[in-house]
Formats: structure tokens, C-alpha cells, sequence
């Protein structure tokens, strides 16, 4: 898989605007704040026994004769986690929302990787699979990609299942969901956990323009990508407009459960362009910035 030139250029103009800070032994352009040697200045706190010497402040001591230790700022890289909802249900649509997952996900990672931080790519079936593993720089986007281009195979969703054996294989970071979110197992418990391990969370929603406005009439017969099951309906105005109140109903679940657990959500769908997406929709929910 490839991203145009021109959309190339203007990724490269911009940054992940993550709210929080992340520890790391490894260096990049996002910072955190620890305490010893470092790149910044940061703040004073008291000495404690076993502190560098060559820490204190000898002349905030002779002013006030209380010993305090500098606190310093360095640059820790930040590990970006994207995990794609492999699902069949994610293999509909014109454009297929499969394929502005795949899209989004490269887009994002070359940001991060532009940005001397680490991402890593994971599939979200019915168990957690990794597409791509901790990657850095800027030259890997080439081996990204063709790892990306590896994962087609799509099958049933168990998200509760691979988010928490993410929890189990990850340390706190920034975590982007991208997913249709039509799942029946108790994901929203897991996203809770995250936030509670401190990670920071994006949901990215994609849904299909033939999902948000059927076009369907008379008699139909309905199946379930993701169980197979069907079912014969009579499609009408009354029908529509019942399958319309409640998908805002499921929409707005999701909404407000992103509102009450600080987790950063854009709902889009397949006839918005990537740079739409990118460049602007994700800017306004402050998920991107400009260098």
C-alpha cells in the first residue's frame, strides 16, 4: 500500500498532539518528565537521600539553607499503538471501510514515524494480531506499508478479547481504535481499564454512507456480516426511520461514553477523502497538530 506524494508532503508537516506524557527509554521528539539527568530544566523538589549531589542547587541553598534537587525535562520517544477492526463487517461499503482503516492507519503512522516516535500495528479479530511490531524512523514507513498490504484476511470480532491482551502486552501509551464499533462483547469495560492504566485513547469511527442512509425498500432480506444470520423484513418509511433513531441511539452511546471517560472520538465515514480525515477532522478533535 502507498499514500499519494502530495498527501505525503503535507503529513510531514505534522504532529501528534497526544494530552499526556509518557515515560521511555528510548529518545524521540515528545517529552516527559523525570527526575536526574535530562535535556530541561523543569522544576525544584526537595533532596531525599540517595539524590546526586551534583543535582542540588548549591545557590538556592545558600539563600534559603534547605537543600533542593533540580528536576529535569528530556525528550522520551512515544509508542503509538493503531488497532484495526479486522472484521467482516468492516468489508462493506463503497470505498470499503476496510481500506480507509488501512489508509488512516498509514497516514497516522507517518506522522508518528516522521516525528522520531515508535508506532506499532495490530489486527482486532477474535484475538489480537500484530500486523507490524514496534517500529522507528522514518525509513520504515516502506516496511510498514508492505506489512499492511499482508493483512486481508478478515474474520469475526471479539474486541473486549484483543484489548485486553493489548493491556497485557503493553506499557501506558497512546492508543488509536479504529473500528465500525459493531460489536456484541463488552468492549466498552476493557476501553475503562485502559484509561485506568493510564493509556490515552482515540476512537476513530468509520461507517458506511449505505449504513448511515440505507437506500432500501420494499421486501428485503437483511444478513448479519458478522453472525450470518438473516432476516426477511418489509422495508418502509416506518421501518427506516425506526433503524435510523436507533443506530443515533448506538451512536450516541459511544459518544457519551468517550465524554465521560476522556477518550478523544471522531465518527466519519467512507465517502470523506483521507486528507479530509487527516487534515482536518482529526485536527479539530485535537488529535493533530503542525510542527
Amino acid at each position: 500500500m502507498s499514500l499519494p506524494k502530495k498527501l505525503l508532503a503535507q503529513l510531514s508537516r505534522l504532529k501528534l498532539q497526544p494530552r499526556y506524557c509518557f515515560s521511555s527509554k528510548f529518545k524521540g521528539e515528545h517529552q516527559s518528565t523525570q527526575h536526574g539527568a535530562g535535556l530541561e530544566f523543569a522544576d525544584y523538589r526537595a533532596y531525599q537521600l540517595g539524590d546526586e549531589l551534583s543535582h542540588v542547587d548549591w545557590n538556592l541553598y545558600a539563600r534559603s539553607r534547605r537543600s533542593f534537587v533540580k528536576v529535569f525535562q528530556f525528550e522520551s520517544d512515544l509508542t503509538v499503538s493503531l488497532l484495526i477492526d479486522g472484521s467482516i463487517s468492516m468489508d462493506f461499503g463503497m470505498p470499503k471501510k476496510i481500506d480507509l482503516a488501512r489508509n488512516i492507519a498509514l497516514a497516522l503512522s507517518y506522522v508518528v514515524l516522521n516525528s522520531n516516535n515508535r508506532v506499532q500495528l495490530y489486527a482486532c479479530q477474535e484475538n489480537l494480531t500484530p500486523i507490524s511490531p514496534s517500529t522507528f524512523g522514518l525509513p520504515e514507513f516502506f516496511h510498514l506499508s508492505t506489512a499492511m498490504e499482508g493483512f486481508s484476511n478478515l474474520g469475526s470480532l471479539d474486541l473486549a478479547t484483543c484489548l485486553r491482551q493489548f493491556t497485557e502486552l503493553n506499557q501506558p501509551g497512546l492508543v488509536i481504535l479504529i473500528s465500525d464499533f459493531f460489536d456484541h462483547t463488552t468492549y466498552q469495560d476493557m476501553l475503562t481499564l485502559l484509561v485506568k492504566q493510564k493509556f490515552e485513547v482515540v476512537l476513530i469511527q468509520i461507517l458506511s454512507l449505505e449504513e448511515l442512509d440505507p437506500d432500501l425498500s420494499g421486501e428485503a432480506q437483511l444478513v448479519d456480516v458478522e453472525t450470518q444470520k438473516s432476516k426477511d423484513v418489509s422495508v418502509t418509511k416506518r421501518s427506516l426511520s425506526t433503524y435510523k433513531k436507533n443506530l443515533e441511539h448506538f451512536l450516541d452511546q459511544i459518544q457519551n461514553f468517550c465524554q465521560q471517560h476522556s477518550i478523544t472520538y471522531l465518527q466519519t465515514n467512507n465517502q470523506n477523502s483521507l486528507e479530509q480525515i487527516i487534515l482536518e477532522n482529526l485536527r479539530k478533535v485535537g488529535l493533530i497538530g503542525t510542527i
